[in-house]
């Protein structure tokens, strides 16, 4: 299986996020059928990548703005 990131690379590691924002804008244009598989394909954590849809987690850069 895939090596996991740890708890906060989706926030603090650009490469990481970039991966989350692309996985999603391929669920949201159809690329990708739904969110596990496009957790799949960009190598992310399904859970993050579900969250970030529901807006329940913040990049630190996101977070830093509001």
């Amino acid at each position: 299986m895939g090596c996991h990131q740890g708890k906060l690379a989706a926030s603090t590691d650009t490469e990481y996020e970039s991966q989350i924002q692309v996985a999603l804008a391929d669920v949201a244009n159809g690329t990708h059928k739904n969110i596990t598989r496009a957790a799949k394909a960009y190598k992310v954590a399904r859970q993050t990548l579900k969250d970030c849809s529901s807006g329940l987690h913040m990049s630190v850069k996101d977070y830093s703005t509001s």
